[in-house]
């Protein structure tokens, strides 16, 4: 088997990138991801990196400011509904019927450890990309593992997940990965239009400017 290459984390401004893709767009507003999407205008590399190295699973400190950031605020500031399973990919799920995902030439296939993705129906090809970009920010994109099928169960409405649950799971194993690895923050670093979000968002509640804040933590800010 070949190797599955480098870790390449693309992350997207808005959901431009879904609207060539109609089924995908119905897929993301029915779970209420779209609008979350529509919500990650922008990211900060530095207050990215700051708040991982920084965040301990409940709260952060970027700059001056301490932020809590659990799966209430992140429910809070995404939209996003705390409803169905807790369920994060740490836990390998099991009776999954996953060959209907497949195209008719695969559907009999044993599985071992993953499969490649064009292995997928088309327009499964296509939601699986866009769960990549936004929700799991992983940047391996040609090879389906198990779990990635709870995901689409989610999305198809098979078998909801808590997403807030899921995302904060998330940030906390990325943190973890930065702070193992400190000299390789950037090749971990994922999330970021999440954790921007999240910053914004509270520095809003607290009446505080957003390039205020930038500048006044020596941060790089939108007049630079």
């Amino acid at each position: 088997m070949p190797k599955a290459g480098p870790i390449l984390r693309a992350e997207l401004d808005g959901v431009w990138c879904l609207e060539a893709h109609p089924e995908v767009v119905e897929f993301f507003k029915q779970t209420g991801v779209y609008a979350y999407c529509e919500k990650l205008a922008d990211f900060h590399q530095q207050v990215s990196e700051t708040f991982s190295i920084s965040y301990d699973g409940r709260a952060t400190t970027v700059g001056k400011e301490e932020f809590v950031v659990d799966e209430a605020a992140i429910a809070e500031f995404t939209s996003l509904p705390r409803t169905g399973d807790f369920w994060f990919k740490s836990t390998v799920p099991s009776n999954i019927e996953f060959r209907s995902y497949l195209q008719p030439l695969h559907k009999d296939l044993i599985w071992k450890k993953d499969i490649p993705m064009s292995y997928l129906e088309p327009k499964w090809q296509s939601l699986l990309k866009a769960i990549f970009v936004y929700i799991t920010c992983e940047g391996r994109y040609n090879r389906v593992m198990f779990y990635h099928f709870k995901l689409l169960n989610h999305f198809t409405g098979r078998s909801p997940i808590n997403l807030p649950f899921y995302l904060h799971k998330s940030l906390m194993k990325m943190a973890r990965q930065v702070k193992a690895k400190p000299t390789k923050v950037a090749s971990r670093l994922s999330h970021q239009g999440l954790i921007t979000l999240i910053v914004k968002e509270s520095l809003k509640k607290r009446q505080v400017d957003w390039n205020y804040f930038l500048f006044w933590n020596e941060f790089q800010t939108d007049w630079q």
